[in-house]
């Protein structure tokens, strides 16, 4: 139960850290293109 419970919590920074990457190069790129 413990181990199931951790590894809910990677996946979810995982999964909150690629979406926060993709956002973050999102508006990167958007930047450079309106610049």
């Amino acid at each position: 139960m413990f181990t199931s419970l951790l590894d809910t919590i990677v996946n979810g920074s995982l999964t909150y850290l690629s979406v926060l990457r993709d956002g973050i190069s999102r508006r990167f790129k958007g930047d450079v293109i309106t610049e």
